[in-house]
């Protein structure tokens, strides 16, 4: 920033260009505090309806020579064109003479095209790309602490959990580059959120009274010995002091009386009482050596680590987080830094050990050099993740740098192809023999034939070698979209439709009673009751049919969108229609084995690269095909809908008719069906469930299912997902209890039942039993988030 600085002048502005994870503002405030000019630094940050204000500002700032800092130019769009035109007044002649000397103009923005050309051309560009790696990130965080490091006056538990600020920060900052594995959404956190957590912690960490704390200190520094010699030794002087009066008193009676043997007796007594004393003391040794832990223990207690979990994890870093699930596993990653026994004088980040704390007493170059002593290259460990999450990190990076490597490959022109034909048929022009001649003789005349046929068969060769040449780039999308065309189907239709699927409920109560009406029929009461019944019976509608017709008319759209554009396309190679920009770019897509956008834009979400795309929405149309020609299926494709949420409402709203349950209080209690897996060859059952549906197709990504424990398990090595078996979706009430649950709590209350005489008792015994039987099941329940692809984005499709 010196240098930078060094260079410009009250003409040349500065841009910041913007990265993920930098601060300008906070580098200016430190730049400008150094050159003690924070007084005439003036930050103002552009937005709808800044621009006037702003013009006002940078007035002020050329005549009064402020440093100006125009934060976020990319969201002000409207109002670039005015500072483009004020840029440009700064370097005029007239003008140069009324600007202050020390004025300075710095900008800030993300890239944009609507940032001025002529602004970059006169200034001076910066860009900060944040540091990448754990260590490296670390050493910038320490780096912003070394002015704090001696602030607090509890100096060791202030360095650890200064610390374990700084990893906590380079670990969220770190994570982003595993992308949804890490975070679902990728945040930008910046060192002010850094800054502002380091002041909440030195405000929250508690001051011990000096004179407390010396006491203290004087109370542990004492040995065991030391600290029985000073109480319980004083105690016992005390107390063999009057036994020696009461010894001396009892010797001049004894000598009286001449009773030499009671004299005996009581020296040994007193003999006696100093062995009890001498045991006890050396009893009570442990414990006064334990008093030392259990004391810093105890002030460690002190620290409020809620509060700060609230007020650093959840707003200061947490107020970026807009994922209800990035926020659990924010909080799960703060709680392992701000805990009691992060403070220990050991203690280690990971299990194998690699990454440790510093020790407690430390000095701010100790600390440096610890950092610097880590690992250059992180393992995925540190970051919570398995050590799959390095290989998805590598392919992720790999394959962006052969999409790029592709994207800028120059494309093969029909044009230069033609031409290289032209040439090579005007150069057998050229070789060809002229026509016979009426002078020939017959012998002249048959050479002359033998020549052509020759001619002919090497004409015949080079064109089987240009057949077997690389084919044109029209040559190759010609190829792929005749297999396309010919393998996806036309569309999804009901004309060969199951009875279950095409049925109609018949008409409602109030018609069949205007029509009765009419006729002038009239029925007993009871007979209108068993109608009335029957007709509510016929009016429970599945529901799922509905599902299925709105799935039918999304993909007949996406089927009539992807045929017309193959055959326009066809259509634009051949010459006979206008190759239009929107068939351009399908042509380039298909050429790169991309999805084209305008098959993207009324398309289902995916993550597919071409060729897998078109094999998954035949699979798709093929489930649709066969619930329509067959009837309802067993087991549902849930990843082969549209709209997932639309079927899952559709199932929830059938059980609510036939059970008269309000729909909203209706959730789903998901019960994975491992066992039809072994059962059967194709993985899905053969019958359906009494209640709710079963659902197939779904994939577990960074973990496991273990049939063997029936349970999730670690991933195996190498395995980045695995599909998961059979799924029952049972409808449930909110708040009901598993089945086996209750199972398990009368099996178990039932030798307890025996031996309890009183009723009330019993009962009271079996709820509590039951309610410590749920809260374990609960405790290892995991509530597992499903996405429709491996991006994580968003909840809902329809918020």
């Amino acid at each position: 920033m010196k240098e930078t600085f060094a260079s410009s002048d009250y003409a040349t502005p500065i841009v910041f260009i913007l990265s993920p994870g930098t601060d300008p503002a906070q580098m200016m405030r430190n730049f400008a505090a150094e050159k003690g000019a924070s007084e005439r630094l003036v930050v103002k940050s552009l937005g709808q309806g800044q621009g006037p204000v702003t013009e006002k500002l940078i007035e002020r700032g050329k005549e009064q020579g402020l440093w100006v800092l125009l934060q976020n130019c990319h969201l002000c769009t409207s109002w670039m064109p005015s500072l483009d035109a004020i840029v440009e007044k700064f370097g005029a002649a007239d003008s140069a003479s009324k600007i202050h000397p020390d004025f300075r103009l710095f900008l800030t923005s993300m890239p944009s095209k609507a940032f001025p050309v002529a602004v970059l051309q006169t200034s001076i560009k910066i860009t900060n790309e944040p540091p990448r790696g754990l260590r490296v990130n670390l050493q910038r965080s320490l780096a912003s602490f070394q002015e704090h490091f001696d602030a607090h006056s509890r100096t060791d538990v202030w360095h650890r959990l200064l610390f374990g600020l700084g990893f906590f920060n380079a670990v969220v900052q770190e994570r982003r580059k595993f992308g949804p594995l890490g975070w679902n959404i990728q945040y930008d956190w910046t060192l002010a959120d850094l800054e502002v957590s380091r002041e909440l912690l030195f405000e929250y960490l508690p001051v011990i009274d000096e004179d407390d704390d010396n006491e203290e200190e004087e109370e542990l520094n004492k040995g065991p010995q030391q600290k029985f010699a000073s109480g319980e030794l004083q105690q016992m002087k005390k107390d063999s002091s009057q036994a020696q009066l009461k010894k001396d008193a009892s010797n001049a009676q004894l000598r009286k009386e001449g009773s030499n043997a009671q004299l005996r007796k009581e020296g040994s007594q007193v003999k006696l009482t100093a062995r009890q004393l001498q045991q006890e003391s050396q009893a009570e040794l442990p414990q006064l050596k334990k008093s030392k832990s259990e004391l810093i223990r105890e002030k460690n207690q002190r620290i409020p680590f809620r509060a700060l979990c609230y007020i650093m994890g959840e707003i200061s870093f947490g107020g970026r987080v807009t994922d209800v699930w990035d926020m659990r596993t924010l909080e799960a990653i703060f709680k392992l830094f701000f805990c009691p026994e992060f403070l220990e004088p050991e203690f280690t980040i990971t299990r194998n050990g690699v990454y440790t704390t510093p020790k407690l007493q430390i000095t701010f170059d100790e600390m440096e050099q610890f950092v610097k002593n880590m690992p250059i290259a992180d393992t995925p460990e540190v970051f919570g993740l398995h050590s799959n999450a390095d290989i998805t990190y590598q392919t992720r990076e790999s394959r962006f740098l052969l999409s790029t490597i592709v994207k800028i490959q120059p494309k093969i022109s029909t044009v230069e192809s033609q031409q290289s034909v032209n040439e090579d048929e005007d150069d057998d022009m050229i070789k060809t023999p002229g026509a016979p001649t009426s002078e020939e003789t017959e012998e002249e005349k048959k050479a002359r034939e033998d020549q052509q046929k020759q001619k002919e068969k090497e004409e015949q060769e080079k064109e089987k070698k240009k057949k077997k040449g690389p084919p044109t780039s029209d040559q190759i999308i010609t190829v792929m979209c005749k297999g396309f065309a010919s393998r996806i189907p036309r569309n999804v239709n009901f004309s060969k439709a199951h009875p279950s699927v095409i049925s109609k409920p018949k008409k409602s109560s109030k018609d069949g009673a205007r029509k009765s009406s009419k006729d002038g029929a009239r029925k007993s009461s009871k007979d209108g009751a068993r109608n009335d019944d029957n007709e509510e019976e016929e009016m429970t509608v599945n529901t799922l049919n509905i599902v299925l017709q709105q799935e039918a008319l999304r993909f007949n759209r996406l089927l009539r969108v992807v045929h017309q554009s193959i055959s326009d396309l066809q259509s634009a190679i051949l010459g006979m229609t206008v190759m239009s920009t929107q068939l351009d770019d399908m042509f380039q897509s298909l050429l790169i084995a991309q999805v084209p956008q305008i098959w993207a834009d009324v398309a289902y979400p995916s993550m597919r690269p071409l060729g897998a795309w078109v094999d998954d929405l035949i699979t798709r149309v093929d489930f649709l095909r066969n619930w329509i020609e067959k009837g309802q299926p067993n087991s549902f494709l849930l990843p082969g809908f549209f709209f997932p949420q639309g079927f899952l409402t559709g199932v929830l709203q059938m059980h609510s008719r036939l059970t008269k349950i309000p729909i909203d209080t209706l959730i789903f209690r998901c019960h994975v069906e491992d066992e039809i897996q072994k059962r059967e060859s194709d993985n899905l059952p053969d019958y359906t469930p009494d209640t709710g549906v079963y659902i197939h197709g779904l994939f577990l990504e960074g973990a496991r299912w273990d049939t063997e424990d029936h349970c999730i398990a670690e991933s195996k090595v190498g395995q980045l997902s695995c599909s998961m078996p059979t799924m029952w979706l049972e409808p449930v009430v909110r708040g009901t209890p598993f089945l086996e649950e209750e199972e398990e709590v009368e099996e178990i209350l039932s030798p307890i039942n025996e031996e309890k005489e009183s009723v009330d008792e019993d009962e009271q015994d079996q709820e509590q039993q039951k309610e410590e039987k749920i809260i374990k099941r609960k405790k290892y329940a995991y509530n597992c988030p499903t996405y429709k692809t491996q991006g994580r984005y968003g909840v809902l499709s329809t918020t």
